[in-house]
């Protein structure tokens, strides 16, 4: 029985944690230790190495007495997206777990983050029983020895958490992986993750978006190491990076593509609604700028502030 954030929670539920882990060395001790200080322990940590050189697989080997985890004797180099996708597939097909949850190689954990977000999910399921769910939530952006940068991702990068309706999330994603947990049946839905989507928590939010329910945490959960190496950082929200994106070399812009994935993958399942939304975010491709701003304005194909708005649609027209 859940009691609240400050009172306890019953861990019957074992959560399946899904790592990637790629040459990490330098980070990987703090975030396993972090795990090992969590409030909630009933987890099992499944751990996909991507090809490392260096010491992460003999770091991990040693974390076996003090966390139960399992480690895939797969080590091709396939990519953080793919390797997610492996990760999820494998566990998903091969143990009964309920609910998942995905981690970053040199993030640190706070002590109550399984918790809160177990919390959060289990609250959104007894809204919504039987039905795919996915929770999601901040992060305290820090630097490579964890001085705290930012106290609030979304407010760093300007993000709109509760931004999660469709036509929203098609423009841009405001759910960070290592934020993460899902259910078993958002795990179901949501596999295979296409290897030309833009990144697994966004295509996964995407799904869940179309056929299930997404809550967020208004609070951070993780240190979010920033060191210049990270699969995908923050840059924070400036002009400069904004029009770094308008000067971007490309024939289609990468979501209308990713839109036309999930299009393909779901069209037999989806309703009207689902179907009208995406067929007018395709609609997007043809040519003609004032049809691409009539879309843009009748579907609300917004991102969050006038800025990144005005940079977008700017970058929406030269698409070819």
């Amino acid at each position: 029985m859940i009691e609240g954030l400050g009172g306890s929670m019953d861990q019957s539920s074992t959560i399946a944690l899904l790592l990637s882990t790629f040459n990490g060395h330098k980070y990987l001790k703090d975030f396993l230790d972090s795990l090992a200080s969590q409030s909630y322990q009933n987890f099992i940590l499944f751990v996909r190495d991507d090809g490392s050189s260096d010491e992460t697989v003999s770091i991990i080997e040693t974390y076996k007495e003090k966390l139960t985890l399992h480690l895939l004797e797969e080590r091709s180099n396939l990519g953080a997206k793919l390797s997610f996708n492996r990760l999820l597939e494998y566990t998903e097909n091969n143990f009964k777990y309920e609910y998942f949850m995905f981690a970053d190689q040199d993030d640190i954990w706070l002590p109550d983050k399984i918790e809160s977000t177990f919390t959060r999910m289990k609250a959104l399921e007894h809204e919504h029983p039987g039905e795919p769910v996915l929770i999601h939530t901040d992060l305290i952006i820090c630097d490579e020895i964890a001085n705290v940068i930012s106290p609030s991702f979304w407010d760093y990068q300007n993000l709109d958490p509760s931004r999660t309706q469709l036509n929203q999330l098609l423009v841009q994603n405001v759910i960070t992986g290592c934020t993460m947990m899902i259910n078993r049946k958002l795990a179901q839905v949501c596999q295979p993750i296409p290897q030309h989507c833009m990144m697994h928590d966004w295509w996964i939010g995407l799904v869940a978006s179309c056929f299930g329910h997404i809550g967020h945490l208004n609070k951070g959960t993780i240190l979010y190491r920033q060191h210049g190496k990270n699969q995908v950082g923050t840059n924070g929200y400036r002009f400069k990076s904004a029009v770094a994106k308008i000067r971007e070399p490309f024939s289609i812009d990468p979501n209308i593509n990713q839109c036309f994935i999930l299009f393909r993958s779901f069209e037999d399942i989806m309703d009207d609604r689902l179907i009208n939304t995406l067929t007018a975010y395709l609609a997007l491709r043809k040519p003609g700028r004032i049809n691409k701003i009539k879309l843009v304005i009748k579907w609300k194909f917004y991102k969050k502030g006038l800025l990144l708005n005005s940079f977008y649609i700017l970058r929406l027209l030269r698409c070819k």
